[in-house]
């Protein structure tokens, strides 16, 4: 077995250094303890065993290394279904659904890419040593506390409508009509989403960012005096993304659950590598503590797609006649009773806030459910099928769309999943995280009919976009610390401004680091207004200068940095995208550089990004990731 373990380590190794996209097709599998291995027998399975399923096993070279290694750990395969469906039964009037299997499952496991690690892919460079230069390793991680705030002690968490709650006891997706009998699936009143314009004014709570919050107050006094930035999830993980970006080296995702999708692109969407911009307030006069939100955004045109997200949250979450009463127009007027005594929603958004170190950070929970595991907390995810995300000023021209297959490119599951991967995963897994939820209840809709339903455990998510969860904390753990070194920096680089806000503008770098820009905004006028920036892209390089100064930007209010990073796995600097096993010993090296001269149009070009005042494209996106990027549309 040791020789036979040696040969496929060699052949993993083989495969991985020729062909990056191969290597995909060797992940997936267990590890065994040594004292399990000769119990295995010429299948990979323990005790000797024909399968209980009776089917005819694949002898081929490639199944027969995929058993092996699938068994060598628990010995136990998670098999590859075809698309087949199994019955649940339904609590309404017990009504079986069908449960759609269209991927490879991934838990609790550990990829051999891990063990094909860094000696492949490291140089010789030592850790540097030089003046400026810190390093962050593992040990000096700080844990993360999660709060559950006694400031919202009114506030708890909804449950779901119905037997939904089923859902999260599948492997798959559920329909939420059964096309074979066209029976509901569920309660029927779930099939059709109401509008927008259908919903009462005012009945939907507004997003409250965390510098009117008034709860933070609170939380934040019991987390301790050493709390410093205040912020929320909506301005925390789109920075703790492209963090993540540059310490894994572009590391692209892991797509071999998806038989489909074989060959496709692997890598993130060209958003996920969009600059950010945040808002930095001081909270007293003091200047101790600071609130971090979100910049407004400049789209023209409004994503209604956030509106069906609140609809969806709404409707899963409140019984017909509930709903009906609160939300819709035509339900019953909002009194003073409904309002409460001060005028607050009678059912306020729930919260969990997480510390790490001097960071306080909000996330809301949109759900909890009861179960054999404890108390599991969850969020919502509404998920409008592709050809509507694709095509979002049209969206009404897809009302009837449908997911018609379990598996394949075109109108089916695992396409909206290979989306998700892409796009949105590693948001959903850092969000999940900093909110101790166990995963997401994902809705598929294509805004006029709800489609079917999926929960997706965080342990999942985090296998298709990082590799492993043992590198998915990690990497949490070091943006973390990454973000918190940028807070710094920008409070710190304008110390003798009081009370003024600070602007933040984050941009990936072609190199290994990324490019930090400081503006203090005038009490008197914001230089970067929507009608300030109409028409800068218009402008040349000659006049650009004279136009900024003419609006009031000066060089003086904006000071540029480069964060260089540069990650090293047992004391050796790595180029290559990062794999990492239990035993590996990870460290970041960092340096904080400032530049004498700051970059005007780059960081007013790098707003505009971030806004969504300027579309960013493929050539804006770092070279080192574009490769990977995919101009194909699945609709």
């Amino acid at each position: 077995m040791r020789k036979l373990s040696g040969e496929i380590r060699r052949a993993a190794a083989r495969t991985s250094s020729k062909d990056p996209t191969a290597s995909t097709l060797l992940r997936g599998f267990d590890i065994q303890t040594s004292r399990e291995k000769n119990q295995l027998d010429r299948y990979g399975r323990t005790g000797g065993r024909v399968p209980a399923s009776g089917r005819k096993l694949n002898d081929s070279p490639g199944a027969l290394l995929n058993n092996i290694f699938s068994r060598l750990k628990q010995g136990k395969a998670v098999p590859v279904d075809d698309a087949e469906s199994k019955i649940v039964k339904s609590k309404i009037g017990m009504t079986p659904f069908p449960v759609l299997k269209y991927r490879k499952l991934f838990r609790a496991k550990m990829f051999i890419a891990d063990i094909i690690h860094s000696k492949y892919h490291s140089t010789g460079e030592p850790i540097p040593v030089e003046r400026g230069w810190g390093v962050i390793t593992e040990k000096e991680l700080p844990s993360v506390d999660l709060i559950r705030p006694s400031a919202e002690e009114n506030a708890s968490a909804p449950t779901l409508r119905g037997d939904l709650d089923r859902v999260m006891d599948c492997d798959g997706a559920v329909p939420n009509f059964d096309r074979k009998t066209n029976r509901p699936s569920f309660d029927a009143n779930l099939r059709f989403i109401s509008q927008p314009d259908s919903i009462r004014q005012g009945s939907i709570p507004e997003y409250r960012p965390a510098s009117k919050d008034p709860h933070f107050e609170k939380v934040g006094g019991e987390a301790g005096e050493s709390v410093k930035f205040r912020l929320s999830t909506s301005s925390s993980t789109r920075a703790m993304s492209l963090l993540y970006h540059v310490i894994s080296n572009f590391k692209p995702t892991d797509l071999s659950g998806l038989s489909s999708f074989k060959g496709k692109a692997r890598g993130f969407t060209k958003d996920t590598y969009s600059p950010v911009a945040l808002t930095l307030s001081s909270t007293d006069k003091s200047r101790q503590t600071f609130s971090v939100d979100p910049a407004e955004d400049f789209s023209e045109t409004e994503n209604v797609l956030t509106k069906f997200g609140e609809i969806i949250e709404r409707l899963v979450t409140y019984e017909d006649e509930d709903y009906s009463k609160l939300f819709l127009k035509r339900g019953a007027s909002l009194n003073s009773e409904m309002q409460g005594v001060n005028g607050e929603f009678p059912h306020p958004t729930f919260h969990n806030y997480s510390r790490f170190e001097k960071l306080l950070i909000r996330s809301q929970v949109d759900g909890q459910r009861h179960g054999s595991r404890g108390i599991e907390f969850f969020d919502i995810k509404s998920r409008a099928v592709a050809p509507t995300r694709y095509h979002l000023a049209r969206y009404q021209q897809f009302a009837n769309y449908r997911i018609q297959y379990p598996r394949g490119v075109t109108r089916s599951y695992e396409l909206e999943f290979y989306d998700m991967v892409r796009s949105v995963f590693m948001k959903y897994a850092f969000q999940l995280r900093l909110g101790g939820m166990s995963g997401a209840f994902v809705c598929f809709h294509n805004t006029r009919e709800m489609l079917g339903f999926e929960y997706i455990r965080l342990q999942e998510i985090e296998h298709y976009v990082f590799g492993s969860s043992h590198w998915a904390e990690k990497a949490f753990g070091f943006t973390l610390s990454l973000y918190q070194m940028i807070l710094e920096t920008a409070v710190n680089a304008f110390s003798d401004y009081p009370r003024g806000k600070l602007r933040i503008v984050m941009r990936i770098s072609d190199d290994t680091g990324l490019y930090l820009f400081v503006h203090r905004i005038p009490d008197i006028k914001d230089p970067l207004t929507r009608k300030a920036l109409s028409n800068v892209a218009t402008k040349r390089d000659a006049d650009f200068a004279e136009y900024l100064q003419a609006n009031g930007l000066r060089e003086s209010d904006v000071k540029m940095f480069y964060f260089l990073i540069q990650p090293y796995v047992n004391g050796k600097r790595v180029k290559r995208p990062i794999n990492i096993s239990p035993s590996d010993d990870y460290q970041v090296a960092h340096n904080m550089h400032r530049v004498k001269t700051p970059h005007l149009r780059m960081f007013v070009e790098s707003y505009m990004h971030a806004t969504s005042m300027n579309e960013f494209t493929r050539q804006d996106v770092p070279q080192r990731a574009r490769g990977t990027l995919s101009e194909d549309v699945y609709c």
